[in-house]
């Protein structure tokens, strides 16, 4: 008995596995911007944030990450998402400490040149 092998691409499997790719891309994507803001680098994070925000505004458009295979997935990007919100909420307070130190060190300074 002869096998053949069936060289025609189903659709669905095709899909599937660019669904994939983009839910994986994602991950990367997000992985990646979050190394980069971590590492105080805004320049490299920037363009990460904007290539993430079109492909998760594209993959919401068509309600990717709410189907059932990719709900552990769901789960690790909003993990990612809210793991980024807290570097951002930290940096922030760092720059707000920062600049307040600032502020207080120039009216030092200006109170000494008044005297």
């Amino acid at each position: 008995m002869s096998t053949t092998l069936n060289t025609k691409t189903d659709p669905s499997t095709s899909a599937e596995d660019s669904d994939r790719q983009k839910v994986e891309h994602l991950v990367d994507l997000l992985t990646q911007h979050l190394e980069k803001l971590r590492d105080y680098d805004l320049e490299g994070a920037m363009p990460l944030a904007e290539e993430a925000n079109r492909l998760a505004m594209e993959m919401g458009n068509i309600g990717l990450l709410d189907k059932a295979e990719f709900a552990d997935a769901r789960t690790r990007v909003d993990k990612l998402y809210a793991e980024i919100g807290l570097v951002i909420t930290k940096e922030r307070q760092e720059v707000a400490e920062k600049l307040k130190e600032i502020h207080d060190g120039l009216e030092t300074l200006g109170q000494q040149a008044d005297d």
